[in-house]
């Protein structure tokens, strides 16, 4: 039985336990927190597309202290500095944000929600000047695309169109991801530089966002919120020690294969979270922090 078949999963460390050709693995602690990197040298099928990814594990930092709070914003927004700086290379830099997600499912609005609280600044270059040189002179816009399903255009076109006109140096693309396990979901986040595609963890995959198809680096911010049912039943049955070939299982995998959960707080973890990478896209890219 094919284990990928059901085992889905966007996070690249769930992917890739410990380092091997082709990739180099480390981890440290940050302001407390538990930074994992993960580096693909080399394009080979069973591996994520060639990049860094670095995931940051927040544990359920909605439950955590204001000082918790800042320091995760802080870090978070000092890991998108990181991955965006070869591309920011005057002061005068444009950031298009990219909000991906439907407003309408909560597990999936990490990206719309976000988009409520980052602090647009293009339209300011020439309506209010002097506003726009004390933020930094960063022009950041933002866009949230909805689902094709909605709106009948795939995300790709939509941003291509946008950033026709807004030639960001660099793609913000911030997306909810799928988990292999429960115990990611809402506690952790992940960047990377090597793009997205948006519905790939829950076997949904759009044309990906990523320098190949838009022309302009993307670095992608993803916040895991559901995990899919098959590989909850597998994950579970593998630990149970109970044999993972039999007929029976291909057909419960298969009848359990339409559906995603999600944690039963996944209202308050993802508002919460979607506001905090709002703050550290702000905090990054204009020096503003919370407000």
């Amino acid at each position: 039985m094919d284990k990928a078949r059901y085992v889905r999963t966007d996070m690249a460390q769930e992917q890739i336990t410990q380092a091997s050709e082709g990739v180099t693995v480390t981890e440290e602690t940050v302001n407390g927190f538990s930074v994992h990197r993960l580096r693909v040298n080399r394009p080979l099928s069973s591996l994520p597309p060639v990049g860094s990814y670095i995931t940051v594990t927040l544990g359920k930092l909605w439950h955590g202290s204001d000082d918790s709070i800042s320091a995760a914003e802080e870090l978070i927004s000092k890991l998108l500095l990181e991955l965006a700086a070869p591309y920011l290379t005057d002061k005068h830099c444009s950031v298009l944000a990219v909000c991906l997600g439907n407003r309408r499912i909560i597990s999936d609005a990490v990206g719309p929600i976000c988009s409520e609280d980052l602090i647009v600044t293009r339209h300011l270059k020439d309506e209010f000047p002097r506003l726009y040189r004390a933020l930094g002179e960063t022009q950041l816009s933002a866009l949230t695309p909805g689902v094709v399903g909605e709106t009948g255009i795939e995300t790709l076109e939509l941003v291509l169109s946008a950033a026709s006109r807004v030639k960001p140096n660099v793609i913000i693309a911030i997306d909810a991801l799928a988990a292999k396990g429960i115990d990611r979901l809402a506690t952790a986040v992940q960047l990377s530089d090597a793009g997205i595609s948006p519905g790939s963890g829950i076997g949904n995959r759009r044309r990906g966002l990523g320098r190949d198809t838009l022309g302009v680096p993307v670095i992608s911010v993803g916040i895991p919120t559901v995990v899919h049912s098959s590989t909850l039943i597998w994950n579970t049955l593998e630990a149970a020690g109970i044999d993972t070939s039999s007929d029976k299982l291909t057909q419960l995998l298969e009848n359990g294969r339409s559906f995603f959960v999600s944690p039963t707080d996944v209202d308050i973890a993802v508002e919460f979270l979607a506001k905090l990478v709002a703050h550290a896209v702000n905090h990054a890219f204009l020096g503003i922090s919370k407000l």
